[in-house]
């Protein structure tokens, strides 16, 4: 296994925090986030974990939030910098930032187009109705302008978020939806169910009138069937593309690669060739506290063996390419040939994953509808 060539950055800051959201994020003014000094924070964290773990060059980074989309494009150029400084970012590096519609206009993203080369939109629903409901700062009408602007400025990897099992919503309204956003023709779409987490504002106050469990499922299952007839191939659980244009840096996530991760709360995963470990590193989850950090390596926690396979799979199974190979996982887990048989034929057992030719396995469909089981089967007693 190769050492991290990705690099996740956190931005936790939103005008406003929308009451489904259970990430780091924190609402306030734009001229209230200090830019420049979180910047500095930044480069300190990356540098610390460059000098820790001397990682590749980067193939792929993801800059999320929280709403990076606040940031000055001149400070975000300067991030650049200082990371090209530390470690070299490939040419043909696939280079992502989140971008709320109702905080970008054409000379941000005119800025943005010599640094970034994916975008990806929350438009979260095309119909103003429900982006009321979920307290979205934007309308249907700002989604559309930006987006249609980011393609006039020939941005030619486009991803869109929208949701389903919003409050009140119809299967003929949750189609339309879709549709319209497929009338975009954006390059990739995450479609996934609203749910609802327990520290969350809407956790705390759910909505009263939520899609049942047999509307969720007849939404899923129309959503994907329109999909797949738009030409959007199915390649994880949530998200789709058209031409072959996956988002790289997620497939680093659901494949158990190493990445790197800078920024309030954010996480990395980085594995330890000679003694065959795996680390997990979390930052502060509070930007003053992470801003005033001097030790950014220093909550690196040891992954125990047995739970590495949960850890594995968690991730693994979300991806609807079931081909599962031994060799593969003995690399990215660093258990044995005998202990990864081992797993394999216990999940065997319980039909959640078979043998397929060239002595390969692949998950089920039982493993794919039970996935919370099948993961709760691999939990250490």
């Amino acid at each position: 296994m190769k050492k991290a060539s990705s690099l996740y950055i956190h931005m936790p800051w939103c005008l406003r925090k929308c009451p489904y959201c259970d990430f780091n994020s924190y609402g306030t003014s734009r001229i209230l986030i200090p830019q420049e000094k979180y910047v500095d924070a930044l480069l300190r964290n990356l540098t610390a974990m460059s000098d820790a773990y001397h990682p590749d060059e980067l193939k792929t980074i993801f800059i999320g939030g929280g709403t990076p989309s606040l940031f000055d494009p001149v400070i975000i150029n300067k991030l650049f910098e200082g990371i090209e400084q530390l470690i070299h970012i490939e040419t043909d590096a696939e280079i992502t930032m989140e971008i709320n519609p109702g905080t970008a206009d054409r000379k941000q993203l005119e800025a943005l187009g010599g640094i970034i080369n994916r975008i990806s939109f929350g438009v979260q629903s095309l119909n103003d109705r429900y982006l009321k409901s979920l307290r979205r700062i934007h309308s249907a009408n700002d989604a559309l302008s930006i987006i249609k602007t980011a393609r006039s400025l020939n941005f030619r990897n486009i991803n869109m978020d929208i949701m389903y099992g919003l409050p009140g919503q119809t299967i003929s309204d949750c189609i339309e939806d879709l549709e319209r956003s497929l009338a975009i023709e954006p390059d990739h779409i995450s479609w996934y169910e609203l749910t609802i987490e327990d520290d969350t504002e809407f956790g705390r106050n759910p909505p009263q009138n939520l899609p049942n469990s047999d509307l969720l499922a007849d939404m899923s299952e129309a959503g994907i069937e329109k999909l797949r007839n738009a030409g959007y191939e199915r390649y994880e659980i949530s998200n789709y593309c058209r031409d072959g244009k996956k988002c790289r840096h997620n497939l680093i996530y659901w494949n158990f690669d190493d990445y790197l991760g800078i920024g309030a709360g954010a996480h990395a995963k980085v594995s330890d060739q000679e003694t065959k470990r795996i680390y997990r590193i979390a930052q502060p989850l509070k930007p003053d506290e992470y801003m005033r950090s001097c030790n950014f390596i220093e909550n690196a926690e040891l992954v125990s063996k047995s739970d590495i396979p949960f850890q594995y799979f968690l991730n693994r199974a979300r991806l609807m390419d079931n081909r599962l190979e031994l060799t593969d996982i003995v690399e990215h887990t660093f258990l044995s040939p005998v202990e990864v048989s081992d797993i394999l034929k216990s999940m065997e057992k319980e039909n959640y994953v078979e043998r397929s030719s060239g002595g390969m396995y692949r998950i089920t469909d039982k493993g794919y509808l039970y996935n919370n089981d099948m993961l709760i089967s691999l939990l250490p007693d």
